[in-house]
């Protein structure tokens, strides 16, 4: 009988023990090492936006696997009070915790993190150093272009697409020369890159080059102008060239103007463009549909018509379907 009523007790209690918390927030304070690893991978996963405070508390008493989540979730959450605690850990032994604190740096765009980055700049492991050369590109601004422009001569061919694409999204007079200078690359790869950096960092200069390279021999110089091009305000003193470009000899330039006229809206080259839907190669008729659906003029009403019920291309059915649909 007294067992029998210590197992209704023992029940009873059971029944009267709080559940664990759903809460996250909870979760990384106060739950099991189990519930704060989920409640992480939950904030990684765009699911918990308000938990900087919490993570920020997570850090001071985590380690190993569970500490590098914290700080890639704290880039995720993006908090302005983690830049101070994330540009600390640039200075940490493990490398892969150097890493993931650039990247969260990286993606918080904070101002405040540039001075911290530059050091992270001479870092001994070449993935840190992309790391943190793409945070400062994120961060920093003209005034850290010479910083940035010192990898350029890195011995890492990752960490010198990074440089470039910093200078790129820095601007400025002394990154625009930078970049210049590594236009005397032969890998066409990376030349692309200096391209679109060039008409990312702005001003009339960025863009007399690129209007100079649509014309330019070399058939990557003309594409890669197209594609800076299409990332950059529209500019209708150069239509002209780029709708000249839709005759190029080399296909890959064709698909470069057709796209970076659609990113204009041009209205100008919608008669350009309904020929462009007679291409043979299906890439190019497909962008070709995108651009017109892009520009929304009723002209090509019955090219797309057609297309939508007719092309052997499943693909360009389907986009021709939804640019008829966006006329409307």
């Amino acid at each position: 009988m007294r067992r029998a009523a210590l197992l209704v007790l023992l029940g009873l209690g059971a029944t009267l023990r709080p559940a664990p918390s759903t809460d996250p927030l909870d979760a990384l304070r106060y739950g099991s090492p189990e519930a704060r690893e989920a409640a992480v991978d939950q904030v990684i996963a765009g699911k918990v936006p308000q938990a900087g405070p919490a993570l920020l508390d997570a850090l001071d008493d985590s380690k190993g696997l569970f500490r590098l989540k914290v700080v890639r979730a704290l880039g995720v959450v993006k908090d302005d009070a983690a830049v101070r605690p994330l540009t600390a850990l640039l200075q940490d032994p493990e490398a892969e915790l150097r890493v993931a604190a650039a990247r969260s740096l990286e993606r918080l765009a904070d101002p405040a993190a540039a001075p911290g980055l530059i050091p992270a700049l001479a870092d001994g492991d070449e993935e840190v150093r992309e790391a943190a050369v793409r945070a400062l590109g994120a961060c920093g601004g003209p005034g850290q272009a010479k910083a940035a422009a010192a990898l350029l001569k890195d011995n890492n061919r990752l960490v010198r697409l990074a440089a470039v694409d910093a200078l790129g999204q820095m601007g400025g007079e002394a990154a625009l020369t930078a970049l210049e200078g590594q236009l005397s690359e032969n890998d066409p790869s990376f030349k692309r890159h200096v391209v679109i950096a060039i008409g990312a960092s702005g001003g009339d200069r960025a863009e007399a080059h690129l209007s100079a390279w649509l014309g330019d021999k070399d058939p990557y110089l003309r594409g890669f102008a197209a594609e800076a091009l299409a990332k950059r305000p529209a500019d209708p003193a150069l239509v002209p060239a780029l709708l000249g470009l839709l005759d190029d000899p080399v296909y890959a330039v064709r698909v470069r103007a057709v796209e970076a006229l659609g990113a204009w809206k041009s209205k100008r080259a919608v008669p350009a463009l309904l020929k462009s839907l007679k291409e043979s190669e299906p890439t190019l008729r497909w962008k070709a549909v995108l651009a017109l659906g892009s520009i929304g003029d009723g002209a090509a009403r019955e090219a797309l018509d057609y297309l939508a019920q007719h092309d052997e291309e499943a693909e360009i059915r389907a986009a021709a379907a939804q640019a008829l649909k966006d006329l409307r």
